[in-house]
């Protein structure tokens, strides 16, 4: 199973989160942003798990998407840094 998260919950990471939830491979999704009820909506319509911060969320991904907007990256960035998710080479 491919686990992965999706940092965003907007129109983006909330078309990529049903698509990848109603596919027929066996995707593990989770679902991060930084208003955490656009998460929790999309748990609502979905089989993907909402964060309310990246910090909370402890097992590691195949994969990790970014669908946020360029203003709001810097932000995510240093979230992503301060998190267990991503390791500094």
């Amino acid at each position: 199973m491919n686990s992965i998260l999706i940092v965003g919950a907007g129109n983006m990471g909330g078309v990529l989160a049903k698509g990848l939830c109603s596919s027929t491979r066996n995707y593990s999704v989770d679902i991060y942003d930084l208003h955490f009820d656009k998460s929790q909506e999309i748990e609502e319509m979905t089989k993907a798990k909402a964060f309310e911060s990246l910090s909370g969320i402890s097992k590691p991904h195949d994969v990790i998407i970014l669908c946020v907007k360029p203003q709001d990256l810097h932000v995510v960035s240093e979230q992503l840094k301060k998190s267990t998710l991503v390791r500094e080479q």
